[in-house]
């Protein structure tokens, strides 16, 4: 989310003296960065769930003691 926010305040705020080439290559630069963030996100949230030796326990099951 933060991520977005900066994008959002160079697009708007900080390209506005640019001319417009200048603006067209803001624009794609920032959405490369912002791509290149979600794959790098990705990898890591891969790497993670990779490295976890139980990444979904089962509940034990309840044991009923009052019908022995």
């Amino acid at each position: 989310m933060l991520l977005g926010v900066v994008a959002i305040k160079v697009l708007l705020i900080d390209t506005v003296t640019l001319n417009q080439a200048s603006r067209i290559v803001a624009a794609i630069t920032v959405g490369l960065i912002i791509i290149a963030a979600g794959v790098l996100y990705a990898k890591l949230v891969e790497v993670v769930t990779e490295n976890d030796p139980d990444p979904d326990p089962e509940p034990e099951p309840e044991s009923e003691s009052g019908s022995e």
